[in-house]
């Protein structure tokens, strides 16, 4: 209130209003007459309310929005006073500014009121508000693979410069709830993020001291993987030379044996950048489960390739069935090498640099094919290509990159048998055949007709007749060479088979067979054996010490017995396998006459063994007609600790007798065998009768035909 002396008059006025320039007010009451004491009585109209803040004093986040207000600051106005130890400032508010907003950026102070500079309203009210720390932890990692990045340097304007460990944290005590002007660098493979106050990177505090805050760098030179064209592939199907057979017929040594080249490649190739060297390096067909990780490493591929392969080690990496000549497995092993992208270009603009592939082929291939009735074909290869280099990887599409391929020449070969022969496999043998190599050279392109123009298969070596019967055999070579792709250019001269036998060579007998009872894994048990063991096993029981029985594996098979002569000296031993070790050898029927082409059947305690049987003692003089026609079958019934009962089941006759077979079924035995009615053993002369004879009731039976009037037989199994 104002009280002003006019004259002989007083007039009080009221303040309704203030402003920075001037107050203005209106008369509240006045007289004109002057007493000596005079009372004024005016309206009291109330002290006026404190100004209100949207928080109390406290913690809070950065960026939080404090809000004053004053209820009746139309009438007595808003003054607001900063802190003069953060940075005076004063702002006055009158009339219509009814509040005021201030964004929590560091620790603030302020003193509101509801009046202005001169004239307070209100008692002032005073407001400290303090910025929430925490202690963060930053896991910085790639934002592809997700993997932790070591090394990756963190800074801000309120902490000091921090380094992730080797798993990709770092942890800064009293950082700001809501941090900004955030730097991340991490060398010169990662691209470096900055993240300033306005930036969407930020924690969301949950009240606990312990925050973690993520970051995903992006990798300037990131993974990639390109596909991989596999070269075309070639399959065809090659008939062999024709051959002579004793009986005057012309046929082919095989009809349809499928050859070809097919090299099956990985689909893809991933590379990875190498900051050592600055280049992508990525390795094809390198796995190798249980070494060293399970993936040689690149430096190691590439000097492998290119130099000096180790077969130990590529014995190791993974087989793919492919096809090189003939069905077998390869293994590959490769690396790539190219440069990095430019700056400003795309992850997979890559230029390739350097690139080679390595090719193992390997196969155990043995077939034994019946052409005609009395005809069978037999393919035996073995062995492996060497490791080639030189194949080189190269760019397929025009830059950039989209795909790569393998280009280059394999060349490899694999040692083969091949024959055509007549008569009973296992025990009598004729053929005539090729043993040498199969040769492949061959390009590895994508297009499929340049492939078939740039391939050839062929089978070189040594044409041979081999004759193979009992304990004779023959033998006559001729060198030739043969393409089974193409086959157009081939000069078909047919090749006769030569039959002139002799005895076999009995040089292996110069030194004692060796008998090793407990073998390692893959080694023999009898060594400097006969050549032609044809062993067979059988699991049966062997009765114990105790009176029981437990269950044992049982080797029969046919060895030299080097006391006898040369054209007696094949016998039929047995050995007892017990899980650990083998017993000592013994024959089964040592009668001083040679055995064939032992044959097991039946399980448990009911086991039966045949073969075949001279029926009488050669001198060394015999001839192939008459030890033929000196064959005959026997059987054998296992104990449980060694064979009885050893029957003579045929009667001498003229003709060959041979194959026997078992089966043991119920309370019965059946055992069956062929006859061929010209004593022909290698089965081209004659025809063939199946001759079965049974045990019933504690007998056998006279033996009967099952089926007669055949021209050949190659097995019965």
């Amino acid at each position: 209130y104002r009280i002003r002396a006019a004259g002989f008059g007083i007039t009080v006025y009221e303040v309704v209003k203030t402003t920075r320039q001037q107050d203005r007010w209106q008369v509240l009451w006045e007289t004109s007459s002057v007493e000596d004491t005079f009372i004024v009585e005016v309206p009291f109209l109330g002290e006026a309310q404190p100004a209100l803040a949207s928080h109390e004093s406290g913690e809070y986040d950065y960026g939080t929005e404090i809000v004053f207000r004053s209820p009746e600051a139309e009438r007595y106005g808003l003054y607001i006073q900063k802190d003069q130890k953060i940075g005076s400032a004063v702002y006055e508010s009158l009339g219509e500014d009814t509040e005021k907003r201030y964004t929590l950026s560091q620790d603030m102070r302020f003193r509101v009121w509801s009046g202005n500079r001169r004239y307070r309203f209100s008692s002032p009210v005073d407001y400290e508000y303090q910025l929430k720390t925490y202690d963060v932890t930053f896991v910085v990692r790639d934002q592809y693979s997700g993997k932790p990045i070591e090394g990756a340097v963190i800074a801000g304007p309120f902490f000091d410069t921090v380094e992730t460990g080797e798993d990709g944290t770092a942890t800064v005590t009293g950082l700001l709830s809501r941090q900004h002007n955030l730097t991340v660098r991490a060398g010169d493979y990662y691209k470096p993020q900055d993240f300033g106050s306005n930036e969407t990177l930020r924690f969301q505090p949950t009240g606990e001291k312990q925050q973690e805050l993520v970051i995903e760098l992006e990798p300037l030179y990131r993974d990639v993987s390109l596909p991989l064209a596999s070269p075309a592939s070639l399959t065809a199907s090659a008939k062999g030379p024709d051959v002579k057979l004793k009986t005057g017929q012309t046929r082919p040594l095989f009809n349809s044996l499928s050859v070809g080249v097919e090299l099956p490649l990985p689909a893809s190739v991933n590379l990875t950048y190498n900051r050592d060297t600055g280049k992508y390096e990525g390795t094809i067909g390198a796995s190798v489960p249980g070494f060293l990780g399970e993936e040689l490493p690149f430096e190691e591929v590439k000097q492998m390739v290119k130099n000096k392969m180790n077969p130990k080690l590529m014995k190791l990496l993974n087989r793919i069935p492919a096809k090189f000549g003939v069905d077998g497995d390869i293994q590959i092993l490769g690396y790539v090498e190219a440069e990095p992208p430019k700056v400003g270009e795309n992850a997979t603009d890559l230029k390739i640099t350097d690139g080679h592939v390595a090719v193992a082929f390997s196969t155990e291939l043995s077939v034994i094919m019946p052409v005609w009735w009395i005809a069978y074909a037999k393919l035996a290869v073995g062995g492996g290509a060497e490791y080639q280099s030189g194949v080189l990887m190269e760019q397929f599409d025009e830059y950039p990159l989209e795909r790569l391929t393998v280009k280059g020449a394999v060349q490899g070969s694999l040692s083969a048998s091949i024959g055509l022969g007549l008569g009973l496999v296992d025990t009598v043998c004729v053929e005539s055949g090729l043993r040498g190599e199969v040769s492949v050279n061959t390009a590895l392109l994508v297009s499929q007709k340049e492939v078939k123009d740039e391939t050839t298969i062929d089978l070189t070596g040594t044409w041979y007749n081999k004759a193979q019967f009992l304990l004779f055999q023959s033998q006559s070579d001729l060198s030739m060479k043969w393409r089974l792709y193409p086959q157009e250019m081939n000069e078909e001269k047919p090749v006769e088979i030569a039959a002139s036998p002799e005895p076999l060579g009995r040089d292996y007998a110069k030194k004692d067979s060796n008998f090793e009872p407990e073998p390692k894994q893959d080694e023999p048990v009898i060594s400097n054996a006969f050549p032609y063991g044809q062993p067979v096993v059988k699991t049966v029981n062997q009765k114990t010490s105790s009176g029981g029985s437990r269950s044992v594996t049982l080797l029969c098979w046919v060895d030299d017995a080097r006391d006898r002569n040369d054209m007696n000296r094949t016998a039929l031993y047995y050995s007892v396998f017990d899980g650990e070790t083998y017993t000592e050898p013994r024959q089964v029927d040592d009668d001083m006459t040679a055995d064939f082409d032992p044959y097991l059947a039946g399980d448990g305690d009911r086991v039966y063994l045949v073969w075949q049987n001279a029926d009488e003692q050669f001198f060394d003089d015999v001839s192939v007609e008459d030890m033929s026609a000196g064959m005959g079958i026997k059987i054998a019934e296992w104990t449980g600790n060694g064979f009885s009962n050893v029957t003579e089941l045929t009667e001498k006759s003229d003709g060959y007798q041979a194959m026997p077979r078992v089966l043991v079924k119920d309370d019965g035995v059946s055992v069956v065998w062929v006859e061929n009615s010209l004593n022909d053993c290698t089965g081209a002369d004659g025809v063939h009768t199946i001759v079965r004879r049974t045990y019933e009731h504690g007998a056998w039976k006279e033996p009967g035909a099952v089926h007669s009037g055949l021209p050949g037989l190659t097995s019965l199994n």
